[in-house]
């Protein structure tokens, strides 16, 4: 986790996040939970509903439990690609 050896020579830093809900799970919301009690501010740059890849067909119980995620951390986020493949 980038949090855990933080960026202290300046004053106003920001960490980023990127997911692809078909590619990335548990393990990675544990990271930005992780990086988040240590206070830091977290903004998820980029996501998307199917592989990190760009394939594949969307997985809407994986996106539904990110933006669950993203509500729950009231994370900003910005949406790279929405797949109806």
């Amino acid at each position: 986790v980038a949090a855990d050896d933080p960026v202290s020579d300046v004053d106003n830093v920001a960490y980023a996040l990127t997911f692809y809900a078909r590619s990335h799970g548990a393990w990675l919301r544990d990271k930005a939970v992780a990086a988040l009690r240590q206070n830091v501010t977290l903004f998820v740059a980029e996501w998307g509903t199917a592989y990190a890849t760009g394939s594949g067909d969307p997985d809407e119980d994986a996106t539904d439990t990110w933006i669950a995620f993203l509500d729950d951390y009231r994370l900003s986020h910005i949406n790279w690609r929405l797949s109806n493949v």
